[in-house]
């Protein structure tokens, strides 16, 4: 078995003496120079980048804003809640079923 795979790598080797070395374009390296050179990124303004951060701003707050109104709201319902079982609790203990 170790005959044969030798064998193959052996043949294998053979094939490629007669080939030749693979050779770039002539002009392959200028090409990779141009487009190092070009940048291709988009700037983008100064302006419009402090419009944007404004505007993130503004979202921060209103979304800010929004969560304190929803916890307060959350907060008052649970405090009405809470007075209204202990006015129900304190009718129940008026009567008196069991004397």
């Amino acid at each position: 078995m170790k005959d044969d795979k030798e064998q193959w790598i052996e043949d294998v080797f053979d094939s490629l003496k007669g080939s030749k070395r693979a050779k770039p374009n002539d002009d392959l390296f200028a090409r990779i120079e141009t487009e190092i050179e070009s940048p291709d990124t988009k700037a983008i303004p100064l302006r419009q980048l402090r419009m944007i951060a404004a505007a993130a701003i503004v979202l921060l707050i209103l979304n800010i804003g929004a969560l304190l109104q929803y916890t307060q709201s959350q907060k008052s319902n649970y405090e009405n809640q809470v007075t209204e079982s202990s006015h129900q609790t304190s009718l129940i203990s008026d009567y008196k079923l069991y004397e």
